[in-house]
């Protein structure tokens, strides 16, 4: 869906057989829009434009058209309200940049706190069985957390006997480091 969107928008904004080359609108003494053959009151390019907002927004999730979407809405109450063209522009772009210097700081504070754990992040703290002795001298030492078999080493330097039980403090690349 989000790549069919996407094709369609690009398609109708690049190149001579465009949307854009082909609709040259003009703005009428009679709040019309008209131009080669296609005839369009401000309402509905405002209404459009809300839509296709929306839609950019709905397929990026990222904040990116959210503010225009408002911004447009906003022209469309003042087309509904009776005013003129530029007065429509400027609630248009008054309400965006608006709306952008208010949500954009909490778009992004809120982006930042979505931080997941991975996996292996997800591993500290937990309680690992030891099936093999972990001794960082030789080198040796292996656990079971979730199932899943690891390499295993101590923070201190003890040995630490197979059957007994030990924390994941952090993981150092494939390796569990336990006390």
């Amino acid at each position: 869906m989000k790549n069919l969107v996407m094709s369609i928008i690009k398609n109708c904004l690049k190149g001579k057989n465009s949307i854009a080359n082909k609709i040259k609108l003009v703005y009428n003494v009679d709040n019309t829009l008209e131009g080669s053959g296609v005839m369009l009151q401000p309402g509905a390019v405002w209404l459009i434009a809300v839509v296709a907002f929306v839609a950019v927004e709905a397929v990026t999730y990222q904040m990116v058209s959210i503010w225009f979407a408002v911004g447009a809405a906003g022209g469309l109450v003042a087309h509904v309200c009776g005013a003129g063209l530029p007065v429509q522009i400027g609630v248009f772009i008054v309400l965006s940049v608006i709306m952008f210097a208010a949500l954009r700081p909490l778009s992004m504070r809120l982006a930042k706190k979505r931080r997941f754990k991975s996996n292996a992040e997800s591993l500290e703290g937990k309680t690992v069985l030891i099936t093999e002795e972990v001794n960082n001298l030789n080198g040796t030492g292996k656990g079971k957390v979730d199932s899943m078999e690891w390499t295993v080493r101590t923070a201190n330097d003890k040995i630490i006997s197979p059957g007994t039980t030990a924390r994941v403090i952090r993981i150092e690349g494939v390796k569990l480091i336990v006390e």
